[in-house]
């Protein structure tokens, strides 16, 4: 009888290059929080920092979070950063290019957002993503609602170093 050990085992992808996942880091935010800046502020432990492997592999970065605001018609803006470098938003013509957004429908909306951004840091030293939010009137919430404690839900950063 014969035995089969395989300690690490990767496959080419159809172009003949190894594109495989590298490492993965995760940040669970588990607490809420508010804003009534109009003004873009960083999430407090809303941060993941990743050390690449090699300056030509991407950064697939996803973030899974809640948002509300206090009142009716009031929009939470959330932008993503890489090492203070706003990236991933829109790019549109208008001042309300984000990451994530939520224009609430009542005091108690919550609504789940969710995005990824492929980006290529191009380098191996750490590299640290993190999110701001800012107001467009009211109070903006990540991680449950605007106008109470009494609903709180996580927000996940997740960083997947991706081979090229």
């Amino acid at each position: 009888m014969s035995t089969l050990r395989v300690d690490n085992l990767r496959g080419q992808t159809a172009d003949g290059t190894n594109r495989y996942v590298v490492q993965v880091v995760t940040t669970h935010k588990t607490d809420r929080f508010t804003t009534t800046s109009t003004s873009y502020t960083d999430i407090t432990g809303a941060t993941a920092t990743i050390t690449p492997k090699s300056s030509n592999n991407k950064v697939l970065v996803t973030v899974n979070a809640h948002l509300g605001n206090n009142a009716a018609n009031n929009g939470t803006h959330v932008i993503l950063l890489r090492d203070g470098t706003e990236i991933g938003s829109g790019t549109g013509a208008g001042s309300y290019n984000m990451f994530l957004g939520l224009i609430a429908q009542s005091t108690s909306h919550v609504s789940g957002c969710s995005n990824s951004f492929l980006d290529s840091p191009n380098t191996t030293n750490a590299v640290t993503y993190k999110l701001q939010m800012k107001a467009s009137n009211g109070t903006a919430s990540l991680g449950g609602r605007g106008d109470s404690t009494a609903v709180q839900m996580p927000t996940a950063i997740t960083l997947m170093e991706i081979a090229q």
